[in-house]
């Protein structure tokens, strides 16, 4: 694991050590055992690392045997792919290396693969195969084409983030978007219609700052950036993750022992760790999975609980169940609502953008109590979305019974956008309203909203999306993967690695995602409503059957309006009464400044959206995050 930072000038324009040193203090939030700097001309690497294998001899930027090709790299190759690395390395004839750590056997491979590429030529997908089903991203330089190599899986479960600026004959790339908002000068303005969309769908396409040039996600894209031309990205490969296929439905089930192998490899290979291992385990069957599967009876199984115990944000009995069926020590970390609001401004810094809900809150602070413990959290994250196991899937498709009971308000305002299952789905994903009737009329018509809700049908379900064809429930399932999961995974890998912990989202690695892509789609969900039919069924007489059998989602609210109404009041009030909360322009301020003294449910998101786009604003529109990491610096 690890942070980093690159540049690419044009020719002749070289870089300094020192300027890149600049930034250490932005890449060693994700990686605090040893920052180096590699500077070659017009090329410079900046690598952070967070060491999980191997010793200082794996430290980055890391440089290959022959001097030709150097590497910042974050993620993991788990003991499959560094199988089928050295398989590969020996099929072809380069024998077999001696690597301490997976850094360095990526390396080796990469530099044998791409020995014979000539400058601007494409990369062969295939030299990318041995990382399917994992989690990474890398900037590979060529100082002999003058070239970096830039890649991220496919899944987007690590970052990696580009912006080109062709005035400046330059390209910027980072592991992290504040980095390059730090390169650029700073961020400069709220982009609108990258917010409407993020407010009609939790998917993360744009950057909701506008700066002196957009930032490009690079998730599953594979792009050089050469010193001949600089200030452009260059498309050279795509890497898509696990394909949904159109399954035979006959009825029958699905290949349970594969599906039950798939998910027990990946905990297994993700537990595999030289060192403690936590797992984040809730109430959930997603958790309760990887716990099964993880073959490490010494792990230490976490659970967060919000009082009162026993109350409605208390699902510590269940998860004890499962950890004393299981024998894993198990320990329950009170979280206080004071801390809730208290770590808001800490979290919205590690996320970059106010994205995720209120449980990103809960996982920072359950998140300390596993990096206390260790370097590595195994989490199940995933588990939703690619086993089809929200409600909002079922409702779409029509498909009622006992498992969809108490969500009459998702019911009708599903059913209200008429019968086609991906509309209804649309209007399900869509939280505009934890937003709209907060926000300044003037602001408010300024969004784009309609053409956002258009497009998500389109962009989800329309011609080249890739699910046209599917299944009904197939097709919500993958749309499900390229939206919520993307938005999840974000949330998980920013919020420990800012803590210096790494966590490991069993369901998206491996086999895993081929074999849910594979499932017919009355396996995903059953004509009665039941989400996850084909995961229960795999885990019976693994897991609790209060948990297999439990019909409503767990693991789903945080008490923030409680906490920000209480505990936390004198927190939320300093950012509304503040000043700038009033000049901002975006708000309705006295309906803002209301809802400290209006009574709503506890786990209501109205004040969370506000306080923590607000607190967004001032962290990086402002400039504080950026002014705080040059002061460290």
């Amino acid at each position: 694991m690890s942070g980093f930072v690159g540049v690419v000038r044009g020719a002749g324009r070289g870089v300094r050590r020192d300027e890149l040193a600049a930034f250490a203090p932005i890449a060693e939030r994700r990686g605090s055992d040893g920052t180096g700097v590699f500077v070659d001309g017009e090329i410079g690497l900046l690598g952070s690392r967070l060491a999980i294998q191997g010793g200082h001899e794996s430290d980055q930027p890391l440089v290959s045997a022959d001097g030709r090709f150097v590497l910042v790299y974050n993620g993991e190759l788990f003991a499959s792919h560094r199988r089928a690395v050295r398989g590969r390395l020996r099929a072809e004839g380069a024998g077999e290396v001696r690597a301490a750590s997976d850094t360095a056997l990526l390396l080796a491979w990469l530099a044998h693969r791409l020995q014979d590429r000539r400058a601007g030529a494409p990369v062969p997908v295939d030299a990318l195969e041995p990382l399917r089903g994992g989690m990474y991203a890398f900037a590979l330089a060529d100082l002999r084409a003058r070239e970096v190599l830039l890649h991220a899986d496919p899944d987007g479960i690590k970052p990696l983030y580009a912006a080109a600026l062709p005035s400046r004959g330059e390209t910027w790339f980072a592991s992290t978007r504040t980095a390059l908002w730090a390169a650029m000068g700073g961020a400069r303005a709220l982009d609108p219609e990258v917010l409407a969309a993020r407010l009609v769908s939790p998917g993360l396409r744009g950057t909701l700052a506008r700066g002196v040039a957009p930032i490009d996600d690079l998730t599953g894209r594979v792009v050089l950036v050469g010193a001949a031309d600089a200030g452009r990205l260059v498309p050279v490969a795509t890497v898509r993750g696990a394909v949904p296929t159109v399954a035979d439905d006959d009825g029958q089930p699905p290949d349970l022992d594969t599906l039950r192998e798939a998910v027990a490899d990946a905990a297994r290979e993700a537990g595999q760790v030289d060192g403690p291992v936590s797992i984040l385990l809730s109430g959930g069957l997603d958790s309760a999975a990887v716990a099964a599967g993880s073959a490490r009876p010494d792990a230490l199984a976490i659970t967060g609980r919000f009082g009162p115990p026993g109350g409605p944000f208390d699902e510590s009995p269940v998860a004890a169940e499962v950890a004393s069926r299981l024998s894993l020590r198990h320990e329950i970390v009170d979280l206080s609502d004071r801390d809730l609001v208290g770590d808001l401004d800490d979290v919205v810094d590690a996320l970059e953008e106010p994205i995720g809900g209120p449980g990103s809150l809960a996982l920072h602070r359950v998140a300390h109590r596993a990096r206390a413990h260790g370097r590595v959290v195994l989490v199940g994250t995933g588990g939703d979305e690619r086993f089809a196991g929200y409600v909002r899937v079922a409702l779409a498709l029509g498909r009622a019974g006992p498992w969809t009971e108490g969500y009459d308000g998702l019911r009708a305002r599903m059913e209200a956008a008429g019968p086609d299952p991906r509309r209804r789905w649309v209007a399900a994903v869509d939280r505009s309203d934890d937003l709209l009737p907060w926000l300044h009329p003037a602001f408010r018509a300024s969004l784009p909203l309609e053409a956002a809700r258009a497009a998500e049908v389109a962009t989800w379900f329309g011609p080249g999306s890739g699910t046209e064809d599917l299944p009904p429930a197939r097709a919500l399932a993958a749309a499900e993967v390229k939206t919520s999961l993307r938005t999840l995974l974000a949330v998980d890998d920013r919020v420990t690695m800012a803590l210096a912990l790494e966590a490991r989202p069993v369901l998206c690695l491996l086999r895993v995602p081929e074999v849910a892509a594979r499932l017919p789609d009355g396996w995903l969900v059953g004509a009665d409503g039941e989400g996850k039919r084909a995961l229960r069924a795999a885990l019976e007489g693994r897991v609790p059957d209060t948990v297999r059998g439990h019909k409503r989602k767990r693991a789903a609210s945080v008490p923030f309006h409680r906490a920000a109404t209480g505990a936390g009041r004198d927190r939320a009030a300093a950012v509304l009464l503040d000043r700038r909360f009033a000049e901002r322009g975006w708000w309705d301020v006295d309906a803002c400044r209301a809802l400290l003294s209006t009574r709503r449910p506890d786990h209501d998101r109205a004040l969370f959206t506000v306080l923590s786009l607000e607190i967004w604003a001032r962290r990086f529109l402002d400039g504080e995050a950026l002014a705080a990491a040059g002061e460290a610096s």
